[in-house]
């Protein structure tokens, strides 16, 4: 269930909800938001005061608190965008926040996704690749199993295409000779 509450104070860990009820409800601090900055702590994650949306993740405890969370109704948002970027197929922007033998990582919305190696438009897969934000389109997308893939060499070959159009000259390099003929 999602309920209306305020924070009114932090400490063990979380905060303290006021959401109305005879006893008040307690945020941990993991649940206070899905995108946490490092270094961020539940201060600069949750006001003070301020209404918020709240979902409750737990029955009442001996003392008839509840467990509530702001992280799980974003998460449920960001896939709503997520899917919603995926019909119009459109290009979008994230940073990268990890690398891997096979590729990175990237964060879309809060949520995790895998750029295969194969997949990084003129760059390897290396360390100089965190923080930098790269253009995206999705190559695989499921909710269920809460699996995104992302390809950075889609996005950048659909952006040069879009500016090409019959009889446009350009340059180009030889990459490869066959007998049915040339790769450029």
């Amino acid at each position: 269930a999602i309920v209306k509450g305020s924070c009114i104070e932090y400490g063990n860990g979380g905060c303290i909800v006021d959401i109305g009820a005879k006893a008040s409800a307690f945020l941990p601090e993991q649940e206070a938001a899905l995108i946490q900055p490092q270094g961020s702590e539940i201060n600069d994650l949750v006001e003070l005061n301020t209404e918020l949306d709240f979902q409750i993740i737990s029955e009442e405890d001996e003392n008839g608190q509840l467990l509530v969370s702001r992280r799980r109704i974003q998460y449920r948002a960001a896939w709503d965008t997520i899917l919603e970027l995926q019909q119009e197929d459109s290009i979008m922007e994230a940073e990268v926040i990890g690398v891997n033998r096979g590729g990175a990582i990237c964060l879309v919305h809060g949520l995790r996704a895998f750029l295969p190696g194969s997949h990084l438009a003129g760059q390897l897969p290396t360390d100089d690749l965190v923080g930098q934000t790269l253009q995206l389109k999705f190559l695989e997308v499921n909710q269920e199993n809460n699996k995104l893939v992302v390809s950075n060499r889609k996005a950048v070959v659909e952006a040069q295409m879009a500016d090409l159009s019959r009889g446009d000259l350009v340059s180009g390099i030889v990459k490869a000779l066959k007998p049915y003929g040339a790769s450029i």
